[in-house]
């Protein structure tokens, strides 16, 4: 049995079908000794080799699948652990800066403390201050008046003061 085969071939060139079953069938049973494990591939057909191998890929699929599936659910855990991950750090700067202000705040409480406790010193020229009046302190002196003296200065007067104005007064 002969057909004409399309592709890598030259056009027009006659293909032995059986020899390509033939060889066909030999590399199925190479890829089946490579992928399947059981030892009695010589035994199988080509196509019950090829069921196996379908089987076999079907596995492999299926397991492929889990651990997409498992995948999928470490990644849901993983972004929650980086979400979590990310809270924990901005928390840790808020507490660190705040930390920070406090010290700041404490160094200038200090720093106020130390000048409001300084002693001011002037240097340079003393100033001059302009003279004060002099402050002349009244002295009350107490007189002490016999009753005779109080009688007459009561009636008539006190006649030593006009005696002192009339002898300041200057004389016409």
């Amino acid at each position: 049995m002969t057909a004409q085969v399309a592709g890598d071939e030259e056009p027009g060139e006659q293909i032995n079908i059986q020899d390509f079953l033939n060889f066909f069938e030999k590399r199925i049973k190479i890829i089946g000794t490579e992928c399947i494990e059981n030892s009695d591939i010589e035994s199988k057909s080509g196509l019950d080799i090829l069921s196996d191998l379908e089987r076999v890929l079907d596995d492999q699929l299926k397991l492929m699948q889990d651990i997409n599936k498992m995948g999928n659910v470490q990644r849901e855990a993983l972004a929650a652990l980086e979400k979590d991950e990310k809270k924990a750090a901005a928390i840790e700067r808020k507490d660190k800066f705040n930390l920070e202000m406090k010290a700041i705040e404490k160094k200038k409480q200090e720093e106020a403390k130390k000048r409001s406790e300084m002693v001011h010193v002037k240097i340079g020229k003393p100033e001059m201050f302009r003279s004060k009046k002099k402050v002349i302190k009244k002295v009350v002196q107490v007189v002490k008046i016999d009753e005779e003296t109080a009688d007459r200065q009561k009636y008539l007067g006190n006649l030593d003061e006009e005696e002192a104005e009339a002898a300041q007064k200057p004389k016409k």
